[in-house]
């Protein structure tokens, strides 16, 4: 497989989210994605269990949508600071530049952080080269 060399952060497109675009940070230090997200509440429905969450809307006028799916499982992870934190976990499809993959995100408050959003290592594996003098080096293929 061929790897596309990227840079430490990039414009990545949330398929499932109404393809809104979010500036990310590509971190090879932390195992899982990461975004933020707020208003964060379980329900469950025709027997499965759903996350209903905001995230702040790039593209048109209202400044923050909400969107609902399908929760994989809540998991302890160690944020930025060492402590550790029990995040909900999604599967959702994103596109850097041309490649679209499915990835797993723990959604959390991300507010006091630079970047919404944070690619692990889990999902830039096999896939990409990391850069570290590049910004937004790949191109934004909208389908």
């Amino acid at each position: 497989m061929v790897k596309t060399t990227i840079g430490w952060r990039e414009n990545v497109e949330l398929l499932d989210f109404d393809n809104s675009l979010i500036k990310a940070k590509m971190d090879t230090g932390a195992r899982t994605s990461s975004l933020h997200a707020t208003h964060i509440s379980e329900s469950e429905s025709s027997g499965g269990k759903y996350i209903t969450f905001r995230l702040k809307n790039i593209g048109d006028n209202t400044k923050y949508k909400f969107f609902k799916s399908e929760l994989k499982e809540w998991r302890i992870v160690k944020n930025s600071g060492g402590d550790e934190e029990y995040r909900p976990v999604i599967k959702t499809k994103v596109r850097i530049g041309k490649k679209t993959m499915m990835i797993e995100l723990t959604l959390t408050q991300r507010s006091r952080m630079s970047y919404d959003m944070l690619i692990g290592r889990t999902a830039l594996r096999k896939k990409f080269l990391i850069d570290s003098g590049k910004s937004y080096s790949t191109k934004l293929v909208r389908k």
